[in-house]
Formats: structure tokens, C-alpha cells, sequence
């Protein structure tokens, strides 16, 4: 089993507000702002579990430790409702079998940064395969944050944006066409053919040189990071716009495989990989993506000091609300 994890920006919001954000220095939230905020909340959450019956999922969270601006989460996660036969595929012997309400859980870990500032936090969330507990982990926070009238927001696209960029302008990435995809034929776009004989139209750049390579990489990620259009048109300072194709991609090949990276609305889900094929522990997971969250940190603005990830082994261990 392939092992990573996903880059997320987490914000402080108001319940069915999807416009307001709160600042995590806010002694609103709490005393101690954002940070005693999800201190006190995974307390209510370690060793507990929320069982989903409209989703039909179960998750756990088992071990929280926390210093600096770092929580490194334990949780686990699953699905219930149906029984299910168990089997030895080595003796070929059937087991107990699995009840209705029995889940198989996934140990996911998480890892939480919570600055003592601004508007933005950091969750790093284990994957196996697509699989993370992100979001249980953020309905999990909204259930207990219901009466207070908050809502924790989980936002990926900077962070997706961000890592493809990167992975784009890497050596053994090699970038080989640009593609314009245009699907809708209407009165105000150019033309690819005789009027009612072409329905759809690929227009097909070929990148010339290492030179032209770096230059749409850096085009891309200054687009990126300046929150603008994803459409590529205006990167080759071609005479149609952006509106004139429905659809746009980047072709590469790594390891010898080509593959294509649509970022018609926006650049998909990114998954960061993890050496190794056994499920990473949360300290694990935690040293894995230090340096990548504290590149994301940079992009966001967010100062940080020396001491916002400590040493697994000088972490406290966060007690469980009795």
C-alpha cells in the first residue's frame, strides 16, 4: 500500500457564515485564541469517537501531543454497517465474521500547526491510497464547535497549486505540450475548421526547448501564487483568449510515463508521497512534511518561529476532558 499525505489550509469560520474568518489571536475564541481553542476540543476528543449512521463511518481519535504550534493527532477511521465474512487467505479458513456494527479502521494520523496569528492554519492529513480523515477530522471539530456558533474550514487549492508548481518545475519532470481543449463552438470564438463540421478542437503546443519548459513553470506558479486565471493562452502570448477553449492542460512525462495534468478550474488534489509500506506513525508523518508545510508557510506569509514543530520526544501528551 502506497502511503502519503495531503496539504490543507485550516481557518476559523462562523457557523452557516461562509464569509466570515476569525483571526487565531482572537480572545473570542478562547483565552488562549485558536490554539487553546483546539487544545481543549481535542481533549473532548481523545479516546472518544463519532459515529457517522447517514455516512455510515466511524472515527476515533486515539492520542493527541501537542508543543510549539504542533498537534500530532492518532486517529482512525472506517466503515460499519453490513456484515461481512472474514477469511485466512493463507489457511483459507474462514474467521469471526464482521457485524453490522463492526468497522475496519484505517490508522490515519494528522498533524495540526496552529499559529498564534493571522487567519490561517495547517493540517497535514496521512493518506492510503485517496483515503485520509481530513474530513472527519473537521466534522468531528464542527459538532463540538455547534453551540459556540464556529466552523472549521478546510481549504486545499493554494497548497495544491503550490505542489504542483513545484513538482512541474522539477529536473526529472519533463514538461512536453501545452493543451487548448475547445468543446463549444459559438459565434463569438474562433474557429478550427468549417463551420458545422468540427465539434470539438485540441490545439496542441509543443515546448521547444528546457528554456520554454522553465518559462511556462514560472508563468503557471506566478498565476499561482497572484490567485489569477489558470488558463494558459496569455503564458505563449497567443492572439485568443482565455475564453475562447473550455479546457486546458499540461502534458509531462516522469519515470517514463506520460500523463496529463487537467487544470480546467483548478489544479486536482495533490498527494505528497511517503517513503515506505507501512502506515507512518503521527511523529512520523509530522517530520515527513516539515519542510513542505514550512514552504507552504512562506507562500501564506505566516512568520513562524524556530520552535513551531518540537521534537517528537518533547511533546506533552494531551489528556483526555474526564
Amino acid at each position: 500500500m502506497a502511503y502519503g499525505y495531503r496539504l490543507f489550509q485550516v481557518e476559523i469560520g462562523k457557523f452557516r457564515r461562509p464569509d466570515v474568518r476569525y483571526d487565531f489571536d482572537n480572545v473570542g475564541l478562547h483565552s488562549e485564541g485558536a490554539f487553546g481553542l483546539f487544545r481543549d476540543t481535542l481533549a473532548d476528543l481523545v479516546e472518544s469517537s463519532a459515529r457517522d449512521d447517514d455516512r455510515l463511518t466511524y472515527f476515533g481519535v486515539d492520542d493527541v501531543r501537542y508543543g510549539g504550534w504542533t498537534f500530532q493527532i492518532s486517529a482512525s477511521n472506517g466503515q460499519f454497517g453490513r456484515e461481512r465474512r472474514v477469511r485466512n487467505t493463507t489457511t483459507n479458513e474462514d474467521g469471526t465474521p464482521i457485524g453490522a456494527n463492526d468497522a475496519v479502521l484505517d490508522d490515519l494520523p494528522l498533524v495540526l500547526i496552529v499559529p498564534n496569528h493571522g487567519r490561517h492554519g495547517l493540517l497535514v492529513a496521512a493518506t492510503s491510497g485517496r483515503s485520509h480523515n481530513a474530513f472527519a477530522f473537521a466534522r468531528s471539530i464542527d459538532q463540538k464547535w455547534r453551540d459556540r456558533g464556529l466552523s472549521l474550514k478546510l481549504v486545499s487549492d493554494l497548497a495544491d497549486r503550490t505542489a504542483w508548481s513545484t513538482f512541474l518545475g522539477q529536473t526529472d519532470v519533463d514538461v512536453t505540450h501545452v493543451e487548448l481543449i475547445q468543446t463549444a463552438v459559438t459565434a463569438d470564438r474562433p474557429t478550427f475548421g468549417s463551420s458545422g463540421h468540427v465539434s470539438r478542437a485540441r490545439v496542441t503546443l509543443t515546448l521547444a526547448d528546457q528554456h520554454t519548459k522553465q518559462s511556462v513553470i514560472q508563468r503557471v506558479k506566478n498565476k499561482v501564487l497572484n490567485n489569477q486565471d489558470l488558463a494558459l493562452t496569455g503564458v505563449f502570448g497567443m492572439a485568443l483568449r482565455d475564453e475562447d477553449f473550455d479546457d486546458y492542460g499540461i502534458l509531462y512525462v516522469k519515470d517514463g510515463r506520460q500523463k496529463r495534468l487537467s487544470i480546467t478550474n483548478d489544479y486536482p488534489h495533490f498527494i505528497y508521497p511517503i517513503d515506505g509500506s507501512t502506515e507512518p506513525s503521527a511523529g512520523e508523518l509530522a517530520l515527513a512534511a516539515v519542510s513542505d508545510v514550512q514552504y507552504l508557510m512562506d507562500e501564506i506569509g505566516i512568520q513562524y518561529p524556530s520552535t513551531w514543530m518540537p521534537s517528537t520526544q518533547s511533546l506533552t501528551r494531551l489528556q483526555p476532558t474526564t
